[in-house]
C-alpha cells in the first residue's frame, strides 16, 4: 500500500511503546499483527455485511431452569470450573430452596459483577460464545448509529478496558474502501493532540479484521449541558478552544473528522478537560469519502441531536464531509455550551435535519452573548 513495509509503533494498550502493528505490500495483503494473536482453534470474527459473526451466532437452546443457566455459563469459558461451582453453590444458597428460573440465575450473577448484562443475555438466548477474541475478552456491545459493530473489551495481558471496533468484511475488500480505513486508521494513530480518543491498532484474525481503540471514561458534552444548562463564558470559550486546535492538527493531517457533536465529547473525569473520540468510535469507518448516509432514515434516526451539528452543505451534497463541516460543528458546539440547548433542535432528527438544510440555525446574540461570541458562532 505505501510501497513496501511499514510500522507504525501502536504505542501499546497499556500505553507503552513496544506493540507495532505492519502493514505490509500492495492492497488486499494481510496485516501481521506482533506479538501473534492468541485465539482458540476454530475462532474467527465475522462482520455485520459479511457472514455472521460466530461469536455473535452459537445460540443453540434456551435455557429454562437455574440448572440450564449454569451449565451454560461453565461452557463459556468465561470462569474457571472451579469459581463457577463456588458461584452456583453461593446462588442456591441465596435461594434458600425457591424455586428459581435460568433468568434469576442470570440476574444474580450479574449482580455479583461476575457477568456483564450483555455476557448475560447472550447465554440467556443459549449463545455460549465464544467471548473472546485473541487477547480481548467481549464486554458489552456500544450503540454506534452508523459504521462499525463496536464492542467494550478488557486487553486480558493489561487489565485495560479498550473498544474493538469490526469491521465490515464485505465491505474491507473493496479496495477503495480498505485504503481508506488504513489511512484514516493511521492518520487517528498518530494525532498527537490529548483531546483526541487514542487508537492504537489495526488488527486480524481468520481475515477478519479490527481496530483496537481507548475506552474513554466519562458523560457526553450533551448529558452534561442538559444538566447545567450553559457554562460561563470563559469555560465554554476554552472548551472550544481545545477542540478547534484538535481539529485543526486532523486538517493538517489531511484529514476529516465527520462526527463533532456534543455526543462525541466527553468530560475526562480525572483533568476535566475534554476528550474527542475519533475514527473509528464515530462516523462510518467504511465511507469513501467521508459521509453521512442520510438517505438511511433508521441511522438518521439513531443520530438524534448529532444531526443539529451537520452543516447545511453537508445535507444538501447529500451527506459528504469536509473541513468546512468540521468548522461548522465547531461552532454549533460553542453555541450549544453557551446557551445550553442544542442549535436548531426541533424534537427529532429528522425535522431538524429538514431545517437545518433549509434554514439552519439562529447563533446566539445579546443580551443572552456578547456581541462578540454571536460574531464569532455566526462564522
Amino acid at each position: 500500500l505505501f510501497g513496501g513495509p511499514v510500522e507504525i509503533d501502536a504505542g501499546g494498550v497499556g500505553g507503552t511503546h513496544g506493540n507495532p502493528f505492519r502493514l505490509i505490500g500492495a492492497v488486499g495483503d494481510p496485516i501481521v499483527a506482533t506479538p501473534p494473536l492468541r485465539r482458540k482453534p476454530g475462532e474467527t470474527l465475522g462482520c455485520r455485511g459479511g457472514p455472521t459473526p460466530d461469536f455473535m451466532s452459537t445460540a443453540k437452546t434456551t435455557p429454562q431452569s437455574a440448572a440450564d443457566f449454569w451449565s451454560l455459563v461453565a461452557r463459556s469459558g468465561l470462569h474457571a470450573p472451579a469459581h463457577v461451582a463456588a458461584l452456583r453453590a453461593a446462588f442456591e444458597a441465596s435461594a434458600a430452596g425457591r424455586a428459581v428460573d435460568a433468568a434469576a440465575a442470570a440476574s444474580w450473577i450479574v449482580s455479583q459483577r461476575q457477568l456483564t448484562g450483555w455476557q448475560a443475555r447472550r447465554l440467556l438466548r443459549g449463545d455460549v460464545g465464544p467471548f473472546t477474541i485473541g487477547d480481548y475478552r467481549l464486554l458489552e456491545r456500544l450503540d454506534s448509529p452508523v459504521g462499525a459493530m463496536l464492542l467494550r473489551a478488557l486487553h486480558m495481558p493489561s487489565g485495560r478496558s479498550v473498544v474493538v471496533a469490526v469491521l465490515d468484511r464485505r465491505r474491507c475488500r473493496d479496495i477503495e474502501a480498505w485504503t481508506t480505513i488504513v489511512r484514516r486508521t493511521a492518520t487517528a494513530h498518530h494525532m498527537a493532540d490529548p483531546t483526541f480518543s487514542r487508537t492504537w491498532a489495526l488488527e486480524q484474525i481468520d481475515g477478519s479484521r479490527f481496530i483496537v481503540c481507548e475506552d474513554v471514561a466519562g458523560p457526553t458534552l450533551l448529558v452534561e449541558v442538559a444538566k447545567r444548562g450553559g457554562l460561563p463564558l470563559q469555560e465554554a470559550g476554552w472548551a472550544t478552544l481545545s477542540l478547534a486546535r484538535a481539529v485543526a492538527e486532523h486538517h493538517r493531517s489531511c484529514g476529516v473528522h465527520g462526527a463533532i457533536s456534543l455526543d462525541s465529547l466527553r468530560r475526562d473525569p480525572q483533568s476535566g478537560g475534554l476528550r474527542l473520540l475519533q475514527y473509528p468510535l464515530v462516523g462510518d469507518p467504511h465511507a469513501t469519502p467521508p459521509r453521512v448516509p442520510l438517505e438511511n432514515r433508521e441511522a438518521v434516526s439513531k443520530m438524534g441531536t448529532q444531526v443539529a451539528f451537520l452543516a447545511p452543505e453537508c445535507i444538501l451534497s447529500g451527506g459528504t464531509l469536509d473541513e468546512a463541516c468540521d468548522i461548522y460543528a465547531i461552532g454549533c458546539v460553542l453555541a450549544s455550551l453557551v446557551s445550553g440547548s442544542v442549535p436548531g433542535w426541533k424534537g427529532s432528527a429528522e425535522a431538524t435535519l429538514t431545517h437545518a438544510a433549509t434554514v439552519g440555525f439562529d447563533p446566539p446574540v445579546p443580551p443572552d452573548v456578547p456581541p462578540e461570541v454571536g460574531m464569532l458562532v455566526s462564522y
